[in-house]
């Protein structure tokens, strides 16, 4: 979107005007367009407007659906700097993006930042950090023992997310443990953990 078509979609005033321009950069978001949704952000002073919570949340979700976790983490930043709060919708897009690029160690580090600033964490934002583990199976089954001692309710996804780095790292009584464990819960496993216990036990 051009600072021409921001300012069309916000010449409503006040309020109105911060939650259209986010609109904006969350279509940003869901079409990967990082630049975009960048540079919209920028833009927003310039028409006298002052970015919240959501729009930068949502310039996370485009830097980590770009792939751009770097640029994700320094944004998550600037809102501190600006005295925007982060919020969970904004740390689990950051965790997001450290998914995307399968940075484990810097998404473990976003959800110890999130206890100590006592911002909630989710199944997503977990599920995000196990998948982030990729063949590091030890940091995906630890989180997964987080979330149940933190009584952060797992589910198939937290469970088949663990499978696949179980996968991934080649160690098939793990992966082949939490399947059990998913059936004796009476959960239905899915493709993608049949499909990863099986590779697993290829290798």
């Amino acid at each position: 979107l051009s600072l021409a078509m921001m300012s069309q979609m916000c010449k409503i005033s006040g309020a109105g005007s911060e939650v259209s321009c986010s609109a904006g950069i969350s279509a940003c978001a869901v079409s990967a367009q990082w630049q975009r949704a960048l540079q919209n952000l920028h833009d927003m002073p310039q028409m006298m407007l002052t970015a919240d919570v959501v729009g930068y949340s949502a310039a996370i979700s485009a830097c980590a659906n770009g792939h751009q976790w770097t640029t994700a983490l320094a944004l998550l930043d600037t809102m501190t700097d600006v005295q925007v709060c982060p919020v969970a919708i904004s740390y689990n897009a950051a965790i997001g993006a450290c998914q995307q690029s399968g940075k484990h160690e810097e998404a473990r580090s976003l959800l110890v930042r999130m206890a100590k600033k006592r911002v909630e964490r989710n199944v997503i934002s977990f599920n995000s950090a196990i998948a982030a583990s990729n063949d590091n199976w030890q940091s995906g089954l630890m989180l997964l023992g987080d979330m149940y001692n933190l009584q952060v309710s797992a589910n198939e996804i937290s469970h088949a997310t663990a499978i696949a780095a179980c996968a991934l790292g080649g160690h098939w009584q793990q992966a082949t443990c939490l399947l059990q464990g998913m059936k004796s819960m009476g959960w239905e496993a899915n493709v993608i953990a049949y499909s990863a216990a099986i590779s697993t036990c290829e290798k």
